[in-house]
């Protein structure tokens, strides 16, 4: 829940000579200086901890959520996806995670509880 992966296939199937940014949610990918995907992100990211690789033309992107949240649609203009469905593994073990997303995980426990689910 803290992560969200994107696969964007490449035009050109050869790993060369790709660019991607993300900035202030916008997403670019260029290859051979040419952009062929620009969209902007629905939700907040932590741009500075997003990391790529590139195999059989191929790019996967993990992008760090801001909020611990389950995202109703990736980009902006996207369709919402219906995430009554998604099963999300129970948590029991916190210390598996660092500080910053225990007391996330911890917050979103106590509101649960609050609003009686």
């Amino acid at each position: 829940m803290s992560e969200v992966s994107v696969l964007i296939e490449l035009p050109n199937k050869e790993n060369k000579s790709v660019k991607l940014s993300l900035i202030n949610g916008k997403l670019e990918v260029s290859q051979n200086g040419e952009v062929f995907f620009s969209r902007t992100l629905e939700n907040p990211t932590k741009e500075s901890e997003m990391f790529w690789t590139v195999e059989d033309g191929v790019i996967e992107l993990v992008l760090k959520k801001r909020e611990m949240e389950i995202w109703k649609k990736l980009f902006v203009g996207d369709e919402e996806i219906d995430t009554a469905d998604i099963d999300v593994e129970p948590i029991t073990d916190l210390s598996v995670f660092d500080d910053e997303t225990r007391m996330q995980i911890m917050k979103m426990m106590s509101e649960s509880k609050h609003r009686g689910y």
